[in-house]
C-alpha cells in the first residue's frame, strides 16, 4: 500500500510510509547548503518507517492553557507526523499545579497507550518572578510533573531579568527560548545538565543563532522544540533539520540537538 495523504484541521499528515520525495528533500538540503548531513538524519528507505529518524518535541500547549487543541488531539497529530515523543507543557504561574497535571496525565497516558507514542505531561513556568521560580518548580515536581520548563528571557516578551539564572538554579529540565543567553548561564546549564531550547516559534526564534553559539561553546545540551499552540505549529524532521542548520549548528551538533540530546532527556525522565 502506498502513502495515504489527507488534510484535516489545517495540517497535512501521512499515516503510512512517507513519500519518496523525502529523499529528494534530504538531497536538496545537502546540495543547497554544502553541508554533509549526519547519516542518522537521512532517510535511507522511504518505505521503511522503522528506518526513518523520529522527531522529539518537549514543548507544546493545548486548550488547557493558551493552545487550540485538546491534549489527546495534539498527541494524535504528533504520532501521525512521526513523533516518537511529545510533551504537553501547559503554562503555570502561582496556581496549584495538581488539578492541571492530573488531567494532563490522564490524556497523556491514554495517548501513549492508544497511539504508540511517548506522551509526557508537564508545565512551563511562565512570567513568575525569579525569586519564586524554585518554589513553583518544586511544587510542580511534587505534584507529578514529568517535565518542567521555564519560559526564558525571550526578546519578544517582557520577561523579568534574572529569570534564566533563577530557572537554571531550580529543579527544571529545559530553559525555553532563553533570549540573549549569557556564557555564565550556559555554563550553569552545562554543569547541571539542564537542556537549552532552540525553537521554531516565531519571535522566540530570533536568538537561535546566538543561543546555539553560546550554548555549544559552553557544552550545554541543546535541543529543538516547536512551542506548538496549534496543529500548524508542529514541525516535521525536515523543517527541524533546516532550523538547526539555520541556527549555525555544525552537522554533528545538529545530530546532538535533534537525536542524541532528546534521547538523553527521555532516559532521564523515564528512569
Amino acid at each position: 500500500m502506498g502513502p495515504c495523504w489527507s488534510i484535516s484541521c489545517g495540517y497535512m499528515c501521512c499515516e503510512s510510509p512517507r513519500p519518496a520525495g523525502d529523499i529528494d528533500k534530504d538531497r536538496e538540503i545537502r546540495v543547497s547548503t554544502g553541508i554533509k548531513i549526519p547519516q542518522m538524519l537521512i532517510s535511507r528507505h522511504p518505505q521503511s518507517p522503522g528506518m526513518q529518524p523520529a522527531r522529539y518535541d518537549f514543548h507544546a500547549h493545548t486548550v488547557l492553557s493558551d493552545g487550540e487543541l485538546l491534549p489527546i488531539e495534539m498527541i494524535r497529530i504528533a504520532r501521525v507526523l512521526g513523533y516518537r515523543a511529545v510533551a504537553i507543557t501547559e503554562h503555570l504561574g502561582a496556581d496549584d499545579p495538581a488539578p492541571l497535571l492530573k488531567r494532563l496525565r490522564q490524556e497523556c497516558e491514554m495517548g501513549s497507550g492508544g497511539f504508540g507514542i511517548t506522551a509526557l505531561w508537564g508545565v512551563e513556568i511562565t512570567h513568575v518572578p525569579p525569586k519564586y521560580i524554585p518554589r513553583v518548580a518544586d511544587r510542580a515536581r511534587k505534584a507529578g510533573a514529568r517535565i518542567i520548563l521555564v519560559h526564558g528571557e525571550t526578546l519578544v516578551e517582557p520577561v523579568a531579568s534574572g529569570t534564566n539564572i533563577a530557572a537554571l538554579n531550580s529543579d527544571i529540565d529545559i530553559l525555553a527560548h532563553p533570549g540573549l543567553l549569557s556564557r555564565r548561564e550556559a555554563d550553569i546549564a552545562a554543569k547541571r545538565g539542564i537542556f537549552i531550547e532552540l525553537t521554531s516559534r516565531q519571535g522566540h526564534s530570533y536568538t537561535n543563532g546566538h543561543v546555539a553559539r553560546v550554548g555549544t561553546a559552553a557544552g550545554a545540551p541543546l535541543l529543538l522544540n516547536s512551542d506548538s499552540h496549534a496543529a500548524k505549529d508542529m514541525i516535521g524532521r525536515h523543517m527541524a533539520l533546516r532550523i538547526a542548520l539555520g541556527a549555525g549548528l555544525r552537522p554533528l551538533d545538529v545530530r546532538k540537538a535533534l537525536v542524541d540530546n532528546p534521547r538523553k532527556l527521555l532516559r532521564k525522565i523515564m528512569k
